[in-house]
């Protein structure tokens, strides 16, 4: 049941204050339909006896929004702040109070997102098996990148003795300027057969050794994969290997996109490439 709709424009450095605050807080504050507050006190014998009644009577609050005819924003909201609320003002024969339904760590909060690529601005397109000259990386339930060394194995077999890897880097240059606001940190994960993935050993390393931080003055992020490409030359060229998986860090709630080049972007010195420095050891 539809209990507000309202249309406001975002002031996120607008305080309000309340009561004797002197600091005041960003909020935004949605009037409620009284039929919910009539609902709580007509059903409160059977939903109020307890906590977990409650939550088996009262399935929680969905906020969803229109999609915008022009640009539009996305807006953070912190639901565990002590401001976060749903206040429930009542009255009785002999004064008018208030109670305050407060969202705790306890109880599920989660995000839904729907994304629609077909109206996606230039150059933004898609193709996985042809011509790749931009990857993406996008938060909330966007887009991710799957990159795979096909070749490397036989490469390495190819140089007819052992090859021993000293550092290996897969490093991605950001391209079309600064078309969306760069995420600060990325994750690298290890693709399986059927899409899901598991952590690269290089990894449980540290994130200082592994990287994957984005750096504004080589508009770079980098990953030290040195013991992942030794495991795929070990393996051999016979073995699967599904490659690496780029998301965005903490993608379910920091809304980030990132466009890097990718193996056929017309700037062929930013590429997406691995370096590698390697031995050949004869024994």
């Amino acid at each position: 049941d539809e209990l507000a709709n309202i249309t406001f424009c975002p002031t996120p450095k607008t305080r309000h204050f309340f009561g004797n605050d002197t600091v005041g807080v960003r909020v935004l504050r949605i009037p409620v339909d009284n039929a919910l507050g009539d609902r709580f006190i007509n059903d409160q014998a059977s939903g109020f006896t307890s906590n977990t009644a409650f939550m088996d009577y009262f399935k929680g609050l969905r906020f969803s929004c229109d999609e915008s005819a022009v640009t539009g924003s996305i807006c953070y909201f912190n639901m565990l702040n002590t401001n976060s609320f749903l206040r429930v003002y009542y009255h009785n024969n002999h004064d008018t109070t208030f109670y305050d339904f407060n969202v705790s760590d306890k109880y599920a909060r989660f995000n839904h997102f729907d994304h629609d690529y077909s109206s996606a601005p230039s150059p933004i397109t898609f193709d996985d098996t042809t011509y790749n000259p931009y990857l993406y990386v996008q938060s909330t339930a966007g887009v991710r990148s799957r990159i795979v060394f096909p070749e490397l194995a036989q490469w390495a077999k190819d140089q007819n003795t052992n090859v021993l890897i000293n550092e290996a880097k897969l490093i991605l240059t950001g391209a079309i300027g600064l078309m969306f606001s760069q995420p600060a940190q990325l994750v690298a994960v290890k693709a399986n057969a059927d899409n899901s993935y598991g952590l690269l050993p290089d990894q449980l390393v540290g994130s200082n050794y592994f990287g994957g931080f984005y750096d504004p003055k080589t508009d770079q992020v980098w990953f030290r994969i040195s013991e992942y490409i030794q495991d795929l030359i070990l393996a051999g060229p016979d073995a699967d290997n599904y490659g690496i998986f780029i998301y965005t860090y903490s993608g379910s709630f920091n809304a980030k996109r990132w466009i890097f080049h990718g193996p056929d972007s017309p700037d062929t010195t930013n590429r997406v490439r691995l370096e590698i420095i390697y031995s050949q050891i004869d024994d």
